[in-house]
């Protein structure tokens, strides 16, 4: 079974979609911006977690408009 996740209101599941920037956002030399560039080549939640984002980075990324999200039909 998906396991499922609630990221600022978007029902999203392990295979739904992901679209990042091209260009990495944050600051430079600072711990988000290190995740960002590993995470930021997931097409999916799963790969999005295999590369060590973290649920408040697409919740944060989200606000920011880092970050496109595709909820689950």
């Amino acid at each position: 079974m998906n396991k499922q996740y609630n990221i600022n209101g978007h029902l999203l599941t392990s295979s739904s979609k992901l679209v990042f920037v091209k260009k990495n956002p944050k600051r430079l030399a600072s711990k988000a911006h290190q995740r960002f560039e590993k995470y930021m080549k997931a097409k999916t939640v799963a790969e999005f977690l295999k590369l060590g984002g973290l649920l408040a980075d697409l919740r944060y990324d989200n606000d920011k408009e880092f970050l496109s999200l595709e909820d689950d039909k």
